[in-house]
């Protein structure tokens, strides 16, 4: 089951990572959700897929209350980073989602309305959250051709998506990279396949080796901390990827005798727009507090274990219908009830 750590703290200004599942089944990749806190608002990146969000939504609901999750913040338009925005947005139909322009119109498919999405153009921009900002940093075709990741300048934390990601083994529970010439083994396959341009990840590697970054957060894998995060952008700014590997076999080490010229690097985006989260309506009916103890039928139902209802597993039989959203959306609606 995840469990929510949290990672940085400054009296309200707080930073948490819900992360590491070592029950997930072992056909699904491991995912790292942030929740990034400012008073008593909160905005969560790359929430996950529809498989996993009973196992997020309960591992922030022991110590936040989820009625106060602002916003979304989707790196790209992957499956795993934003195919629950639906069961989201039954926990808050205010809930409004920051995802790249270019796929503004895409993600829809996955829920939502027009008023729920606030598209991210290509220069980037800042999300004010509380009392905080957070900076939307250009990220195009690392891997997606749009793409961002979330940087908090205060806390000095770097949410990087999948650039970072490593392909860890299952029984592997560590938050944070310990050995790091170990663990970027696990990550070599997954940046030279996955990472489509080797001007985007030189350009990444310009604009993000100017910020101060004290832990760099990938969407898959071990966080990076300290010196590991400079060790980290120097080894991937020497790493070739995408085309240039092709052909050649992943354990082996490149030897593309391609003589690329030196890419121009573009100039850092100075002045982004700010974009303040919207404001909900209908304020009166969002529910106040957060009991410290949740509601035993409601989560058991809302985790397929209530002995009067189907599992989730014995739901994914009936493949012709839509079982398992509608038990998910009626135990959020039983859980803010109770």
């Amino acid at each position: 089951m995840k469990k929510i750590h949290y990672i940085f703290h400054d009296n309200d200004h707080r930073w948490a990572v819900i992360s590491r599942d070592p029950d997930r089944p072992a056909y699904m990749i491991d995912t790292n959700e942030c929740l990034v806190i400012s008073g008593d608002e909160a905005i969560l990146t790359d929430p996950g897929g529809m498989e996993i969000f009973p196992a997020v939504f309960s591992a922030i609901s022991t110590s936040f209350n989820l009625r106060n999750i602002k916003a979304i913040f989707s790196s790209h338009q992957d499956p795993d980073i934003i195919s629950s925005l639906t069961l989201w947005l039954e926990v808050n139909p205010e809930l409004r989602c920051y995802i790249s322009w270019l796929w503004s119109t895409f993600v829809p498919h996955f829920g939502g309305t027009d008023k729920t999405f606030i598209p991210i153009p290509d220069d980037g921009l800042t999300i004010k959250l509380g009392s905080i900002k957070l900076h939307c940093i250009p990220a195009h075709y690392l891997h997606s051709a749009g793409n961002f990741h979330l940087y908090d300048s205060k806390a000095k934390i770097y949410f990087s998506g999948d650039v970072g990601a490593a392909l860890l083994d299952q029984n592997n529970s560590d938050i944070y990279v310990k050995n790091f010439d170990e663990h970027i083994k696990s990550a070599k396959k997954f940046h030279q396949r996955w990472m489509g341009s080797n001007e985007a990840r030189l350009d990444w590697c310009e604009r993000v080796s100017q910020l101060e970054i004290d832990m760099l957060i990938p969407q898959h894998g071990c966080i990076y901390q300290g010196k590991d995060v400079k060790r980290f952008i120097d080894w991937f700014s020497e790493l070739k990827v995408g085309l240039f590997t092709m052909g050649e076999t992943f354990e082996d080490e490149i030897k593309s005798e391609v003589d690329e010229p030196e890419p121009e690097i573009s100039e850092v985006v100075t002045e982004p727009e700010i974009v303040e989260i919207p404001k909900e309506e209908n304020n009166d009916e969002i529910a106040q507090g957060h009991s410290d103890s949740l509601n035993d039928s409601a989560l058991k139902a809302l985790m397929g274990q209530d002995s009067g209802t189907n599992s989730v597993k014995e739901l994914k039989k009936d493949k012709g219908s839509n079982s398992i959203g509608k038990s998910i959306f009626s135990a959020i609606k039983n859980f803010f009830k109770n």
